[in-house]
């Protein structure tokens, strides 16, 4: 009788009918947004024509392919939850029905008084919703499909709606990225460029863009010959960080795409790339998972992901190097191999941001030679030895750069920017530096204003970005507090909170150095969005031995539930910038 019920009552939760549901989905989304978005002209404008894409039709190929090809390890855990939490049966019966009334009432509106800016709004406003019933059937209780799952939902979203060559200096990533797609590795010394994508204008935002999915790119590359423009030369980080850029610009354009979609394209396998780092971080780490996974869902950083910026990514691999590092901690006995891997893993990392990371480096001494020094006394002079011979190499490497001038001028902090001076200037004014420092954490790490920066009004809504980051980081924090799978002593919330200071007041001086004015009361440049690598090392310590809460199966469900709707929420502002 009990199994009948069973039955009866959830039997529109089963493999044939989600998988039907999710693929007319899918197509109702893809024609949608290649009908009223990529030629949404034809509405507005005489004689225009439409534009075939096979590098869209491609994509929608491939999508549906791989959905085909997984649905079981998506559609399993997925009916497991529905079958435990009547929370998610609730929402999806309510939620399907009223998405599909809401997208009808907004096209017939849409209709009644149509001009390209609400196409394209109403357009991402139903492809929204659409993706949020995606995100409601198949959250689940696994951390690694959940972040796929969000990624993919509502990243690609981002890809398409933040305005094109935005001010995070979208447009020097894009430059690295295309080079390396045009096989010029040397693109430091002698970047190319190609008009099409010269013409797109900084901050461009999606009404004057979509024209771009009309014109079809000519695969023309010639050399750049606005180099006096730093904002128009690639950027000098790891190549490394831009090959699934790359991989996507050139597959693309390669497809017969039009600028618009190789332009996207890009941005896609970014977003691809932070996917597939953060769920290996993911996967590596012993505990603290849900607190990993929130910050890698905040809006900003799938926003981030899903542009050609590398804050995404930096956040990934220290992410992974972090989480190998405690995955080495809980150990029995730490090997060679052990060591050899966090060196590598510390390598890549390095590869982010250099010399802005390189105190995470800290963790992978302090808390593995620690575990050393407590267990196996015999060796306590050989790990003294060995940190005592890091800590010379990374200090040498250090002063290595400060010597030789190798920490270069960024001029775009103004004409009196002197890395070398500035550098000189420190040394002879250490008691101005403290007092900058001092004042800088009061206006940066005590500044709820500045901290707001990671929900930046500049992309999502300026008059309720505030309000939705005090929201994020409540909910973070209350994630933190009870995501006791592991409680750290004090002496180990020290090595992280240190870690976080260490890095934060390095990040900091570097830009004081080569992007502020020599001498300047203030430091410019430095951004809230820096802190996301770092972020996790301390609310990792928020956690404690007197804060228990009641275990629940579902609970890494309903956690991921309220991410996937803050998420949402940042689409929904994004939107409403009006730049779709």
């Amino acid at each position: 009788m009990e199994q009948k019920e069973e039955k009866k009552t959830y039997k529109l939760f089963n493999s044939i009918v989600l998988t039907i549901y999710t693929i007319i989905t899918l197509l109702i989304s893809f024609t949608i947004y290649e009908v009223f978005y990529c030629n949404s002209e034809l509405f507005v404008t005489e004689n225009a024509n439409y534009f075939f894409s096979m590098s869209r039709i491609a994509f929608y190929i491939v999508v549906l392919t791989l959905f085909v090809i997984f649905r079981k390890h998506m559609i399993e855990p997925a009916i497991d939850v529905a079958n435990n939490s009547k929370l998610k049966r609730i929402a999806i019966y309510v939620y399907i029905p009223l998405m599909l009334l809401g997208i009808i009432a907004f096209y017939i509106r849409l209709f009644s008084n149509l001009s390209l800016q609400s196409i394209l709004r109403v357009t991402l406003g139903a492809i929204t919703l659409l993706s949020s019933s995606l995100f409601l059937i198949y959250v689940s209780k696994d951390h690694v499909k959940n972040i796929i799952l969000a990624s993919l939902t509502f990243g690609i979203i981002f890809s398409i709606s933040t305005e094109y060559y935005h001010a995070l200096d979208e447009k020097k990533h894009f430059l690295s990225a295309f080079n390396l797609a045009s096989f010029n590795i040397n693109y430091e010394l002698d970047p190319v460029n190609n008009n099409q994508f010269e013409s797109i204008e900084h901050r461009l935002t999606g009404n004057d863009f979509v024209k771009f999915y009309t014109i079809k790119y000519d695969n023309t590359v010639e050399p750049n010959t606005n180099l006096e423009d730093t904002s128009s030369t690639p950027t000098t980080y790891s190549r490394f960080l831009y090959l699934f850029s790359a991989v996507g610009i050139f597959l693309s354009k390669t497809l017969g795409g039009s600028v618009a979609d190789v332009f996207v394209a890009g941005r896609i396998f970014n977003l691809l790339f932070y996917t597939l780092m953060m769920c290996i971080a993911i996967k590596i780490l012993p505990f603290k998972r849900n607190v990993f996974t929130a910050v890698a869902l905040m809006p900003m950083v799938l926003l981030l992901a899903a542009s050609y910026s590398i804050d995404s990514s930096c956040l990934a691999l220290v992410s992974i190097f972090v989480a190998y590092v405690l995955k080495v901690y809980t150990m029995d006995e730490i090997k060679l191999k052990n060591w050899g891997i966090m060196v590598a893993l510390f390598l890549l990392m390095l590869t982010a941001k250099s010399m802005a990371y390189l105190a995470v480096g800290a963790i992978i001494f302090i808390l593995p030679l620690w575990k050393i020094i407590k267990n196996q006394n015999k060796k306590v002079k050989i790990a003294i030895a060995v940190l005592a011979v890091i800590l010379c190499v990374m200090l040498i490497v250090v002063l290595f750069y400060i010597k030789n001038n190798l920490i270069s001028t960024d001029v775009r902090g103004g004409g009196e920017v002197d890395s070398h001076a500035q550098m000189e200037y420190i040394m002879n004014n250490p008691f101005n530096i403290a007092i900058l420092e001092f004042n800088y954490i009061n206006n940066s790490l005590l500044s709820f204003g500045w901290l707001a920066a990671m929900h930046q009004g500049a992309f999502f809504t300026l008059t309720l970005s505030g309000s939705t980051f005090l929201i994020i980081m409540a909910i973070i924090g209350y994630i933190s507090i009870t995501d006791d799978s592991y409680n750290f002593n004090k002496k180990e919330k020290i090595i992280f909170i240190t870690t976080f200071l260490i890095v934060y007041f390095m990040t900091n001086i570097i830009l004081y150095i080569c992007f502020t004015p020599v001498g300047d009361t203030k430091i410019s440049g430095y951004q809230a969005r820096y802190l996301f690598p770092i972020l996790p090392l301390l609310l990792i310590c928020v956690s404690n031995n007197k804060i228990k809460i009641i275990k629940d199966e579902n609970r890494n469900y309903l956690i991921m539930l309220i991410l996937g709707i803050i998420i949402m929420i940042g689409v929904i502002e994004e939107i409403l910038m009006g730049r779709p």
